[in-house]
């Protein structure tokens, strides 16, 4: 239950989110049958990184046991280059890749993968700002 136990409404996916403790942890990513573009863990990135724009969202939340609307700032984020961010990941670091079923899978350090993607997205998504 630590995982997801004191989950904050934002940055929704920064390192005190769910998956900034299973960056913590030491966990592995599968991508199973799924792109790049659905890597979540490379949102992590993005909430680390000091130039990431943010954005005013709103999200339907329970408030002393009544539902409510909130609105807050977060991280815009963006999967646009996460195609590209994950085949340079594969050209350096270990990603197994197999089969379930039909469904091609990938593998790898959840780690790994998003301080790669964070030095990836400075160097290629930040570099004009």
């Amino acid at each position: 239950m630590h995982i997801i136990e004191n989950h904050p409404l934002t940055p929704q996916l920064g390192m005190d989110s769910p998956l900034g403790k299973m960056y913590n942890i030491k966990a592995k990513v599968l991508l199973l049958g799924v792109g790049y573009n659905s890597c979540t863990s490379f949102h992590l990135s993005e909430s680390l990184i000091d130039e990431m724009p943010k954005e005013r969202i709103g999200a339907a939340i329970f408030k002393n046991g009544e539902r409510c609307w909130k609105w807050f700032e977060d991280y815009d984020y963006d999967t646009e280059d996460f195609i590209l961010l994950g085949k340079d990941f594969e050209n350096n670091y270990n990603v197994q890749k197999g089969k379930v079923g039909n469904a091609d899978c990938k593998l790898f350090e959840m780690k790994a993968g998003v301080d790669f993607a964070k030095t990836w997205l400075i160097k290629h998504r930040f570099t004009a700002i």
